[in-house]
């Protein structure tokens, strides 16, 4: 069995030993000197393969059946969500530059590891900078949108509209 696996399993077992799953994960961390986001992603994927082939190989439902994303797993619906939960906040951890060690080189806690995330200053965007930005999406837009099918252009509007307010409802 793979260590990442057993990460997974770990927290699988029950949601009350998360922090034997956390204690794991960051040592998996620490030990592979990992400091990136993708590469992060891309050292859990084997185990997080290997958990669903084991625990819903034989459902159907666990994967996806149409779209961009035919036949992949649904790791987000089957996987433990403190698993989920831990790994997304060391990811994140990673994407801001959070170092996840404390002053003794110990792992700091999911806990305190979120609060640093959270202390992180977001970067400001100028306004002249923002309205940049929008008149240059907006150039996108009608070069692209006429040329699609009505439906589809209300989806693309829709999508750009979502996508827009959670990336930068902090600005």
């Amino acid at each position: 069995m793979s260590t990442q696996k057993t990460i997974i399993e770990q927290y699988a077992v029950s949601e009350a030993t998360s922090s034997n799953g956390w204690n794991a994960l960051t040592t998996m961390v620490a030990e592979n000197h990992i400091h990136e986001r993708t590469s992060f992603e891309l050292q859990l994927e084997s185990g997080e393969i290997e958990f669903m082939e084991q625990h819903y190989g034989d459902d159907p439902d666990a994967k996806f059946t149409g779209g961009v994303k035919k036949g992949t797993w649904k790791f987000r619906s089957y996987l433990p969500k403190a698993y989920t939960s831990a790994k997304g906040t060391l990811a994140k951890a990673m994407e801001v530059g959070v170092d996840m060690l404390d002053g003794n080189g110990m792992p700091l806690g999911k806990s305190a590891l979120q609060k640093a995330i959270n202390s992180v200053p977001v970067p400001s965007i100028t306004t002249d900078a923002w309205d940049v930005a929008v008149k240059e999406l907006v150039k996108v837009f009608n070069d692209t949108i006429p040329a699609l099918p009505e439906r589809k252009q209300q989806t693309l509007i829709e999508w750009t509209r979502d996508k827009l307010k959670a990336d930068y409802s902090r600005f």
